[in-house]
């Protein structure tokens, strides 16, 4: 396992990774930032292919933060995930930047008609934000609901927003 730090224009992003794929992708805030940098300077070196995450997960954030065309994303690992919500966040990455779904809609898609509370609970516990794009995901009644990530809602916004220039 290893870990960065990445600067965007809204906040710090610690990303994790294995050789396997990115792991973990959440928002922080400047003090863990802070923290964060020097804890890693502390650990040994990158695998190969930690390396080489680390390095996609850079590309793709980058262009993401400069509105230009996105790289293919990432390899991620939902290795701590249960089946459900490995299955709702596979099918959730597949949706478009720029574009919502329901919780509704991604329950269906997902095998999991009956289900909308679960996914809702699924997207809670989304530990690959962005890359996973729970922040697509909204009410039925058009309202963007929650956001568990740094800053809550105003992350959510944000995020809707960079996207809708795609």
């Amino acid at each position: 396992m290893h870990r960065a730090v990445f600067h965007s224009p809204l906040h710090d992003i610690e990303v994790v990774v294995t050789n396997k794929g990115v792991t973990s992708l959440q928002w922080i805030s400047s003090e863990d930032s802070t923290r964060l940098i020097r804890i890693s300077k502390l650990q040994a070196k990158p695998s190969q292919m930690e390396k080489i995450h680390l390095e996609e997960s850079a590309r793709w954030l980058e262009a993401l933060w400069n509105n230009q065309t996105l790289p293919k994303t990432p390899d991620v690992s939902f290795e701590d995930a249960t089946e459900f919500q490995s299955n709702v966040w596979k099918e959730l990455a597949k949706t478009i930047p720029g574009k919502t779904i329901t919780y509704k809609q991604l329950a269906k898609s997902s095998g999991h008609e009956n289900a909308s509370r679960a996914v809702g609970s699924a997207m809670a516990a989304n530990p690959i934000t962005i890359l996973v794009p729970c922040h697509r995901v909204i009410q039925s009644n058009g309202k963007l609901g929650n956001y568990s990530g740094y800053g809550g809602i105003e992350t959510k916004k944000w995020l809707l927003k960079l996207e809708s220039n795609y």
